[in-house]
């Protein structure tokens, strides 16, 4: 949708979508942006257009962005050096982007595998490369004591009430 369209759109309780801008403005802690997969071509604009937001508010030293799409990490590791990022990946994936090794090139901060691809040999691993670890989603209590256990650094959840009550 495009913006004018996003604005129109009416959430439970009668909140409406905030644009990165006006996130960034209310929340003062620690954020994650995940750039999307942009359209061929627009790799550059969609990253240049993130992070210009986030540099406009003064946010630089307290966002996290993170992107499946490893020319997005590189644009932001290459042209907006005071920005940390963050590469994603998942097990549905071919195998080098599945096991993370576009990582050892682009040099992110932090890797965000789906939790199913993170075990004790993996974990020691990307710490090894000095990588924090964020791990998604995890909605079993178990599983997020489990990969805190292991030393996974960020859990990305969809019930963060019962995860913070469980760890």
């Amino acid at each position: 949708l495009q913006l004018h369209e996003l604005k129109e759109v009416e959430l439970a309780g009668g909140t409406r979508i905030p644009t990165l801008d006006e996130v960034l403005a209310v929340v003062p802690g620690w954020i994650n942006v995940e750039i999307k997969p942009p359209p061929s071509g627009q790799v550059a604009a969609w990253a240049r257009a993130v992070s210009d937001v986030i540099d406009r508010a003064g946010a630089t030293e307290r966002v996290l962005v993170t992107s499946f799409h490893p020319g997005v990490v590189a644009w932001l590791r290459l042209w907006r050096r005071t920005l940390e990022v963050g590469f994603l990946f998942h097990a549905q994936q071919r195998l080098p982007l599945r096991r993370g090794w576009p990582a050892s090139l682009l040099r992110p901060a932090a890797i965000h595998p789906e939790h199913v691809l993170i075990g004790e040999r993996e974990i020691r691993r990307w710490q090894h490369q000095g990588l924090a670890v964020g791990a998604w989603t995890v909605d079993d209590p178990r599983r997020a004591r489990r990969l805190r256990d292991l030393g996974v650094t960020a859990l990305i959840t969809n019930v963060p009430g019962r995860i913070c009550a469980a760890l």
